[in-house]
């Protein structure tokens, strides 16, 4: 997945997400039971060495989530949201440096001395599929889609790929090289969430409870390493 989709999505945002008008009442995606939610923002490692920089504004994520809403009582201004999301997150490193599989072990090393060329860039991309557990306060108790809002809830996913790649240059070539692998990810995740926002559009806070990796694969920098990450969600529809 090529991360200059976020260019496209946050163009989207303000073509579909701010769009919305005295006809949206009368949509024909109304009659969807449950929305459709997009969400780009960065990544951050926690729990890591100094010595680690990560770099943050490489390190991006876009996720989709598809989610009913259940109303709790009437006119309570509060609803649930169940669904289901598939997450796409990237990580990176200053001076390059990657996760790379010896076949005996997960290495944290510079990508430089494996493909032995000039790396132009390197990333480390992992998706999940989620499950989103939300609840929504609704400051508008007639008209929950054009309302002030705020979010609290949690998730749980499951890692369905994980995989290095670093774009180099050697003799005048570019060249890319991918590897795939399970690098000890930890198969199953879960965490909180926190949202605040007006109709369609909402700021969002993540954090992970889970560790990144295994405790018994993990390379050493990351044994107690876990993620956050922070952006925009929009309403599709």
């Amino acid at each position: 997945m090529r991360f200059n989709i976020f260019t496209f999505i946050f163009i989207f945002i303000s073509t579909v997400a701010f769009g919305q008008d005295d006809n949206e009442k009368t949509s024909p995606w109304n009659d969807i039971p449950g929305n459709l939610w997009g969400e780009v923002g960065f990544t951050f490692v926690l729990d890591k060495p100094d010595s680690v920089d990560s770099n943050w504004w490489a390190s991006k994520r876009a996720q989709f989530n598809y989610q009913i809403e259940l109303p709790l009582g009437k006119n309570s201004g509060i609803t649930f949201h169940p669904g289901i999301g598939v997450a796409v997150e990237k990580h990176s490193y200053k001076n390059n440096q990657v996760f790379l599989d010896t076949g005996d072990e997960t290495i944290f090393t510079s990508a430089a001395d494996y493909v032995g060329g000039g790396v132009k860039k390197s990333g480390f991309y992992t998706t999940y599929i989620d499950v989103p557990l939300e609840f929504m306060w609704h400051l508008n108790k007639s008209d929950y889609r054009r309302s002030f809002k705020v979010g609290l809830g949690g998730y749980f996913g499951y890692a369905l790929e994980s995989k290095t790649k670093i774009k180099y240059e050697t003799a005048g070539d570019t060249r890319k090289f991918q590897e795939k692998s399970d690098y000890g990810i930890e198969s199953f995740r879960y965490g909180g969430v926190v949202k605040i926002g007006f109709g369609g559009v909402m700021a969002y806070y993540r954090h992970n409870f889970s560790k990144i990796f295994k405790e018994s694969e993990a390379p050493e920098q990351f044994i107690n390493a876990t993620q956050s990450s922070a952006g925009v969600a929009f309403r599709i529809f």
